[in-house]
């Protein structure tokens, strides 16, 4: 007989419920990982995606930036690499300038811009100038390269006017 209560003394033993501070454990760690997650969501949000953002303007008013002087260009019309002259490049460009006293210079120096951008454009591929990406790209490259022979800062951004490829 008594054997038969430490058998069922064995039984109440084992039905016992499982402890409670390992769930509760499972909780604060939850808890504490979305609040960390929700934090670095507010954060992000606040300083990256937020669209109300302002702009240092008190007024509500959108800033504009201002255009500086432009100098265009003759139109450039170059083959592309790797298409054995079956594709080609229609380029109208115009500079942006830093001052406007830089366009006699740019006048004095066409032959080396224009030999400068000629060079660079039929070195690319139709894959380079097919996306955004390679047109942003393109630009920047226009920009660093004119600017290495002027003074740097000279050209601040380059704009097409025109860009067919066929």
């Amino acid at each position: 007989m008594a054997e038969k209560e430490k058998g069922k003394e064995k039984e109440k033993v084992e039905e016992a419920p499982p402890e409670k501070g390992s769930s509760i454990k499972w909780i604060v760690i939850a808890i504490v990982v979305l609040l960390v997650l929700g934090g670095g969501g507010f954060v992000s949000w606040k300083t990256f995606l937020n669209p109300a953002q302002e702009d240092g303007n008190k007024e509500g008013k959108p800033v504009r930036v201002q255009l500086g002087p432009t100098f265009p260009l003759d139109v450039f019309i170059v083959n592309l690499a790797g298409t054995s002259g079956e594709r080609y490049l229609k380029v109208n460009l115009e500079l942006e300038l830093k001052e406007s006293s830089l366009a006699a210079e740019l006048e004095k120096r066409s032959p080396q811009i224009r030999d400068t951008i000629l060079l660079l454009l039929s070195g690319k591929t139709f894959e380079d100038v097919a996306t955004f990406k390679g047109k942003t790209r393109i630009r920047n490259e226009i920009t660093a390269r004119l600017n290495a022979f002027l003074e740097p800062g000279s050209i601040k951004k380059v704009y097409f006017t025109e860009f067919v490829v066929q």
